[in-house]
C-alpha cells in the first residue's frame, strides 16, 4: 500500500495561514492535492490539519482522507514524526504492513508533477532493502567549510573542518528539498523519518522552492506566472 501524507497546519508565523493563502490564484494546498489526484501509484492520501476550511477543501478529492490535528501537535516546533504517528493512530483501519510506503507531500514544495510522485514510489519499490527515498539537490556549499555563528566567535561546524581547501577536495554533499519523500512504514515504527538506508532522488532545480518567507513566496509567484503554471498543470 502507498499512502500519501500531507501535513498542513493552520498556523505559520512568517507567512500567516500559509497553506490556504492563494499562490498564483489558487490556495497553496490545492497545488499539492491536484497532482495527488493524478498520481497512479498512490492508493490514498491522508491530510492532517487543524484548519476546518482546509479540511473541507481536501475532502472534495476522492483519494483523500482527512484527520484533525490536535492542538498539542500544531505548534511551530513540533517535528513531523509525532504528527504522522498521531494521524495513523486515528485512522487505525489502514492495517499498514512494515514494507508499505508513506509518501511525504509538503505543501511548501508546490511545483511537483504526478509522474514525479510515482517515480519516487517506484524507486523505493524497486529496492526492498532500502528504507527511504529522499528528494535532494546537489550543493556547492559544503558543511566542511562552515562555522557555527555567534556574535563573538566562529566555531568550525564539522570535526573535519576545511575552510581553506579547494572545493574538489571536499565531500560531495546535497540537501533535502522536501519535493517528494517516501519512507517505509517500518522506519516510522522504529521512530525514524528515513531509516538507515536512504536512496537519493534528484529534484528538478528549476522547480524547487521552499515557502518559508515572504521572499520565497514572491519568487514562487514569479515562477508560476512566468511559466503559466497552475495546480496540476506544471509544464517543463
Amino acid at each position: 500500500m502507498n499512502i500519501g501524507i500531507v501535513l498542513a497546519r493552520k498556523g505559520s508565523k512568517r507567512i500567516p495561514r500559509k497553506n490556504m493563502r492563494r499562490l498564483a490564484g489558487s490556495p497553496l494546498i490545492i497545488w499539492t492535492l491536484e497532482p495527488v489526484a493524478s498520481a497512479t501509484l498512490l492508493d490514498q492520501v491522508i491530510v492532517s490539519s487543524d484548519d476546518p476550511e482546509l479540511i473541507e477543501l481536501a475532502m472534495l478529492y476522492a483519494k483523500v482522507r482527512t484527520v484533525w490535528r490536535d492542538e498539542n501537535l500544531a505548534g511551530d516546533h513540533v517535528p513531523d514524526l509525532p504528527v504522522i504517528i498521531g494521524a495513523l493512530e486515528r485512522l487505525n483501519d489502514l492495517s499498514l504492513k512494515p514494507d508499505d510506503i508513506l509518501v511525504m507531500l509538503r505543501p511548501t514544495a508546490p511545483y511537483r508533477q504526478p509522474e514525479e510522485i510515482d517515480s519516487v514510489i517506484t524507486a523505493l519499490q524497486a529496492q526492498p532493502t532500502v528504507d527511504s527515498v529522499r528528494s535532494v539537490i546537489r550543493t556547492k556549499q559544503s558543511p566542511q567549510k562552515m562555522y557555527l555563528y555567534s556574535e563573538h566567535m566562529l566555531v568550525p561546524y564539522t570535526s573535519d573542518h576545511r575552510a581553506n581547501h579547494p572545493g574538489q577536495d571536499l565531500d560531495p554533499v546535497c540537501y533535502p528539498t522536501g519535493f517528494v519523500d517516501a519512507v517505509r512504514y517500518r522506519a516510522i515504527q522504529q521512530g525514524s523519518m528515513e531509516g538507515v538506508t536512504i536512496k537519493p532522488w534528484i529534484s528538478p532545480p528549476d522547480r524547487c522552492v521552499d515557502l518559508d518567507t515572504e521572499e520565497d513566496w514572491a519568487e514562487a509567484e514569479r515562477l508560476a506566472l512566468t511559466h503559466h503554471w497552475g495546480p496540476g498543470r506544471i509544464e517543463t
